[in-house]
């Protein structure tokens, strides 16, 4: 669901234009989910190929050495065969058998913090407007100068006080609060 300060009326991709024209942070937020029976099965059978391919490479490289080993007095025609290599095999299979014993996931989501002036907090919310409570914080006091002031340009250039102006919400009627205290 759409936090209640954002832009209620905007399309998806307007609303994500917007979060990120609004921004004044980026933080990451990781979460662990268990890995499902079908998950665990898919890692164990790429760590299986993994194997395979590592093992055919190997036989593949051992008749070659062999021959160098033992030299021939015929040509040797060799075919090598695609293949992903084996440093990028044992990656693979070293990442499969890693998620297999975590027994998680990772998901990792971007969210942006978005300045709430009415409320004087500072929300997190995902590029769909989601947001992440457990990030939201009460703004500081720079905070509260930067993005609750009401001056005019004119004013902020005689001041010298640097002000970020948030594209206020198309449907915001609500009354502004924080003038009031």
């Amino acid at each position: 669901m759409i936090h209640a300060y954002l832009p209620q009326t905007l399309t998806p991709e307007n609303l994500a234009v917007w979060i990120k024209q609004n921004s004044i942070e980026q933080r990451s937020h990781v979460e662990e989910i268990e890995l499902t029976a079908e998950e665990i099965a898919e890692f164990e059978h790429r760590s299986s190929a993994a194997n395979r391919a590592l093992d055919k490479l190997e036989t593949q490289l051992k008749s070659i050495q062999e021959i160098f080993k033992k030299g021939t007095q015929e040509p040797v025609e060799i075919k090598i065969y695609p293949t992903k290599g084996t440093e990028t095999l044992k990656a693979n299979r070293k990442f499969a058998d890693d998620q297999i014993e975590k027994g998680v996931r990772e998901e990792t989501t971007l969210l942006y913090a978005i300045p709430v002036p009415e409320k004087k907090r500072i929300v997190y919310v995902t590029i769909e407007g989601e947001e992440f409570e457990q990030y939201a914080s009460d703004m500081s006091k720079d905070q509260l100068i930067a993005y609750t002031t009401l001056f005019s340009e004119d004013e902020q250039a005689a001041t010298g006080t640097p002000v970020k102006r948030i594209t206020a919400a198309p449907s915001s009627d609500s009354p502004l609060d924080f003038l009031n205290e």
